[in-house]
C-alpha cells in the first residue's frame, strides 16, 4: 500500500487484489459478517458439541448480531438502548447508553475502538473502555451495520437512503444518496469498491471515493448484506425470493428464486459454496454456477439470522424455532442448541472456537465444547 500527496490532497492508499486476499482480521470476528468481504468465513474451529457456557441477559431484545474484539471481548447491541461489552468469560464489563434501539451490529477495529448506529441517527465511536470518541449525526434510523475498510474507512447506511463513508476520526469524508432506507450491511472488494443493497430496489457498487460504478435492479427491497468471493463475485438476496450472482462490473451471472423472501445475508465456503437461509424455512448449499447443492430442511421457521462458517466447514446459523444448529459440509445435522426465544442474530466464531449469539428476548449465548 501506498500513500500518495499531490499539490497538498490526500489520495486514499492503494490496495490491490493480492493485498486483499492476505489482509488477516486484526480480530477473531471484528463486524457483521466476520470480515470486510462479508464471507462469513472464519479460520477457527467451532465447538465439536454445542454446549452453552454462558448468558448474559440485556434489559430489552436483541436483533443485532456480535462482533469481537482482539482481546475476546464480545459486543453487541439491544433494544434497550445499550451496546453491550461482554467477557470471555460473561462478565458484562461495561454498556453505552444511545438515544434509541441499537439492531444494526457493531464493528471493532485494530485498535479496538467500536463503531456502530442508533435509531436516534447517529454513528457512534466508543474507545474499549466504553467511553465516546465522537458521534455524527444523520438524517434518519440506522440499523445498518458498519463496515471497516483495508484502509480504517467506516461505511455504513442510514434510514436517509445514504450511505455514509467516514474517518476513524469522524471525519465525513463523503456521502451517497439511494432513493430507499438502507438497512444492508456494506461489503468492500479489492478495489476498494463499495457494494450494499437499498429499499429503492437497486442493489449499488460505489467506488472508494463516494462515485456510483452501476446498479441493478431487483424486485424487492434489498436487507440482505452482500458477500464477495475469492473471484470477486459478489452475492446478495432480495425481499422477492431472489439470491443473485454478480460479477465486479455489475452483470448478472445468474439469479435463484428461493421459495419465499430472504433477509438472510449468504456466506461463501473455502471452496466457493453459497450458504443462505430463507423464510421457506429452509437453509440452501449453493454451488458457484448457481446449482443447488443440498437443502436442510431442520429449521421448523423461518431463517432470518446469517451463517457463519468455521474452518473444518461446518455452518452454523440460528432459526425462528429458537434453535442454534450446526450442520457439516455435506448438510448434516452436527448439533443444535435451543435457545430462549426466535434467533435474528447471527453467530460470531471466537478464537477459542466459541460460538456467541443472542435470542430476541435479550439473552446473549456462549456455546462451546464439554
Amino acid at each position: 500500500m501506498s500513500v500518495l500527496f499531490i499539490a497538498g490532497c490526500y489520495l486514499e492508499p492503494s490496495f490491490n487484489k493480492i493485498d486483499f486476499q492476505q489482509t488477516a482480521p486484526w480480530s477473531p470476528w471484528p463486524m457483521r459478517g466476520h470480515f470486510f468481504d462479508h464471507t462469513g468465513r472464519s479460520s477457527f474451529e467451532g465447538p465439536s458439541n454445542g454446549i452453552i457456557q454462558w448468558t448474559v441477559k440485556a434489559d430489552s431484545e436483541i436483533t443485532a448480531s456480535p462482533a469481537i474484539g482482539k482481546d475476546g471481548t464480545i459486543y453487541i447491541g439491544s433494544w434497550d438502548k445499550n451496546l453491550y461489552a461482554v467477557s470471555p468469560h460473561g462478565e458484562v464489563k461495561w454498556h453505552f447508553g444511545t438515544g434509541d434501539i441499537i439492531s444494526g451490529s457493531p464493528a471493532v477495529d485494530s485498535e479496538n475502538n467500536v463503531y456502530f448506529g442508533s435509531w436516534d441517527g447517529n454513528i457512534y465511536s466508543i474507545n474499549s473502555n466504553g467511553l465516546k470518541n465522537w458521534n455524527i449525526e444523520t438524517g434518519g434510523r440506522i440499523a445498518s451495520s458498519p463496515v471497516i475498510s483495508p484502509q480504517g474507512k467506516i461505511y455504513i447506511g442510514s434510514e436517509d437512503g445514504k450511505i455514509y463513508a467516514l474517518g476513524k476520526d469522524g471525519t465525513l469524508n463523503w456521502t451517497f444518496q439511494t432513493g430507499g432506507w438502507i438497512l444492508s450491511s456494506p461489503a468492500i472488494g479489492p478495489d476498494g469498491t463499495v457494494y450494499f443493497g437499498s429499499d429503492d430496489h437497486f442493489f449499488y457498487a460505489i467506488s472508494k471515493r463516494g462515485q456510483m460504478k452501476w446498479k441493478i435492479k431487483t424486485s424487492g427491497l434489498v436487507y440482505s448484506s452482500p458477500a464477495i468471493s475469492d473471484d470477486e463475485t459478489i452475492y446478495f438476496g432480495s425481499y422477492k425470493r431472489e439470491l443473485f450472482s454478480v460479477d465486479k462490473k455489475g452483470n448478472v451471472r445468474w439469479k435463484l428464486l428461493l421459495g419465499r423472501e430472504v433477509t438472510s445475508s449468504p456466506a461463501i465456503g473455502e471452496d466457493g459454496t453459497i450458504y443462505i437461509g430463507c423464510w421457506d424455512r429452509k437453509f440452501y448449499a449453493i454451488k458457484p454456477d448457481g446449482i443447488i447443492k443440498w437443502v436442510s430442511s431442520i429449521s421448523k421457521q423461518f431463517i432470518y439470522s446469517s451463517p457463519a462458517i468455521d474452518s473444518a466447514g461446518n455452518i452454523y446459523f440460528g432459526s425462528f424455532d429458537h434453535n442454534l444448529y450446526a450442520l457439516t459440509p455435506d448438510g448434516e445435522l452436527k448439533w443444535s442448541v435451543p435457545a430462549t426465544h426466535r434467533i435474528y442474530s447471527s453467530p460470531a466464531i471466537g478464537a477459542d472456537g466459541s460460538i456467541y449469539f443472542a435470542s430476541f428476548d435479550g439473552k446473549i449465548f456462549a456455546v462451546g465444547s464439554l
